[in-house]
């Protein structure tokens, strides 16, 4: 059945006793997720050449401050309206750009954390919104797409928030990113009735490329739980700088789109912790429930930089944070326990590394409610070395903390 996703356990991984047996494996799942390609114009291609395995064992964890090298802070400076939620953040070399969804709002500062532009058009307009979904920055890096489901329509500004395009959409989507100048990455909602898929001739994916006028070209990663209404089913997408991922929910690999090829890029190994992933067909929201109170999955939560990959792995007990060094291969169990980071007296902002959802470069970002940092108390030597922190109340912008990490010490 083309449409199928092979199923596997992570243990089932140990009786595969050669690199050239997992290869051949990886491989073929991946044609798996190009099967459901009605149309290939844009010819994606299937890699697992730079295939790396990661695995997952747990042993005690290592105090926060091992890893921290050095730690920078970017405060958001004021804003009307003010910052709600960061629900994401792009850093370029000259701007931090904030996504706000549930003030509908773009906010745009420069490095040192100055407000520049606020975009803020929610109306019925030409060039307004009426709710702001996801947005994407252009590959020229000068541009900031907006996307409005409900207006079948996405937005472009400039980064001084000026008006520059309006392109129509006719499907529904729940993100995207630009993989080059020609080509977007569409993911959706698994929506069967969806019009302006089956008008497409194809209803069956979860993904799509589309051209530069998104315009389809091709769908990949089929939905194998088509007739389950109420299922989970939208894959996970994230792109830190120019490198863009995506993996189904559940799954045990993270594959990255470069140029056109789908490339099976770092295999999340878990049989060493009795994991599961991939789950079968016959899935449903009850047995994935007790999956995930009896067994350790990856739920498909990371973020990468240049050097590392910070993974939340999930047990019966909590979901642990577990860094992965891409220089040493090496593996390691973090937590934000005061009773083992005070072994390694660590600093004051050293806690939130275990919660940062974005990066640029070789860095970790943690975006922190100022009223958060306004629960501590700070000494004037602290202050002195954090002048970010003076000032500071609970009616701030969040504060952005960079964390550049080394191998434990």
């Amino acid at each position: 059945d083309l449409h199928s996703f092979p199923t596997r356990r992570s243990s089932d991984l140990r009786t595969m006793k050669t690199k050239l047996s997992f290869s051949i494996f990886t491989f073929f799942a991946i044609c798996i997720l190009l099967s459901g390609c009605s149309q290939n114009r844009s010819g994606l291609k299937a890699s697992d050449h730079n295939l790396t395995k990661i695995s997952i064992e747990y042993q005690d964890p290592t105090p926060l401050n091992k890893f921290i090298e050095n730690t920078k802070l970017v405060r958001l400076g004021e804003t009307d309206p003010l910052i709600g939620n960061i629900d994401n953040l792009i850093v370029t070399k000259d701007k931090i750009v904030v996504t706000d969804a549930k003030n509908s709002t773009i906010f745009i500062f420069d490095t040192t954390g100055k407000n520049t532009a606020v975009i803020n058009r929610q109306g019925r307009g030409p060039i307004e919104y009426l709710g702001l979904d996801y947005a994407a920055l252009t590959p020229d890096g000068e541009k900031i797409a907006l996307h409005d489901n409900l207006g079948k329509k996405v937005l472009i500004f400039d980064l001084d928030g000026n008006f520059i395009e309006k392109k129509n959409v006719d499907f529904w989507f729940s993100s995207f990113e630009y993989i080059d100048d020609n080509h977007i990455l569409c993911i959706t909602y698994g929506a069967q009735n969806d019009l302006g898929l089956v008008k497409n001739g194809d209803s069956k994916n979860l993904a799509y490329i589309t051209d530069s006028d998104f315009k389809i070209e091709n769908g990949f990663l089929p939905n194998i739980y088509t007739d389950k209404q109420y299922m989970h089913v939208t894959p996970h997408m994230k792109k830190f700088d120019s490198t863009l991922y995506v993996n189904p929910n559940f799954c045990d690999t993270l594959y990255r789109i470069s140029g056109n090829t789908l490339e099976a890029l770092y295999h999340v190994d878990m049989s060493k912790v009795d994991g599961v992933a991939n789950f079968e067909a016959d899935m449903t929201n009850e047995k994935i429930a007790s999956a995930l109170a009896n067994k350790t999955t990856f739920p498909g939560i990371f973020t990468a930089n240049d050097n590392f990959l910070l993974m939340k792995i999930s047990t019966p007990e909590s979901n642990r944070p577990m860094l992965w060094s891409k220089k040493s291969g090496k593996i390691y169990t973090l937590t934000d326990d005061p009773r083992i980071n005070a072994q390694g007296e660590c600093g004051i902002f050293d806690f939130h590394m275990t919660t940062c959802a974005f990066s640029h470069a070789d860095r970790f970002i943690a975006a922190v409610p100022a009223y958060i940092l306004n629960m501590g108390t700070y000494t004037e030597q602290v202050l002195k070395e954090y002048p970010e922190m003076v000032g500071l109340s609970d009616e701030s912008n969040p504060m952005l903390i960079f964390y550049k990490l080394r191998e434990p010490i």
